[in-house]
């Protein structure tokens, strides 16, 4: 073999593995869409019978209230999931994720971990999103609880006109009132 196809031959195999290695499967884009807030994006991603379901709760997301609601609350929660292992099949991904937001970190309650399954339909597209517990489930429930009525009492005390619906529906004003109870509170 000649210095030149050895050559060629190695940079067939780098370009190869380079472009393998960015191609992104469609459960990893969608989590992407949803970290960064991207509501067309995933609008398209999600099959229009797209359901999201959780284990510990009854109420469900169908697509418009996944898209309307529950992306830009999370937007102003500034929440994150940051994927800690991946477990990909055919047609269903299993993630799990460390749950990150504003609202964990101000009220300092311990990131929660969530199983989150994707399931892809024959289009490609994401047809539901299941978000079940793990094992820190009982301890964050028990912080959510007494954190999140401290912080309402002191919401109460500090802001009596604001609401939670209008803390969650005004952007950035969630974060701000949850920075200033945690600097009043040493955190």
């Amino acid at each position: 073999m000649t210095k030149n196809s050895f050559i060629l031959i190695l940079f067939i195999c780098l370009t190869t593995c380079s472009c393998a290695h960015r191609l992104k499967s469609t459960p990893d884009k969608f989590l992407d869409f949803l970290n960064n807030y991207q509501t067309d994006s995933l609008r398209v991603l999600v099959a229009d019978s797209f359901q999201l379901q959780r284990t510990y709760i009854t109420y469900k997301n169908d697509k418009t209230s996944f898209i309307e609601e529950y992306v830009p609350n999370s937007k102003n929660f500034n929440g994150k999931y940051t994927v800690l292992k991946a477990t990909y099949n055919k047609q269903t991904t299993e993630f799990l994720v460390k749950d990150q937001s504003d609202y964990l970190k101000y009220l300092d309650i311990d990131y929660p971990k969530w199983k989150i399954i994707l399931t892809t339909n024959s289009k490609g597209k994401i047809s539901s999103m299941t978000i079940d517990s793990t094992e820190s489930y009982q301890t964050y429930l028990l912080q959510v609880k007494q954190k999140d009525e401290n912080f309402e009492s002191w919401l109460k005390v500090n802001y009596p006109n604001e609401t939670k619906e209008n803390l969650y529906s005004t952007t950035g004003l969630l974060t701000k009132r949850l920075k200033e109870y945690a600097e009043k509170h040493g955190r």
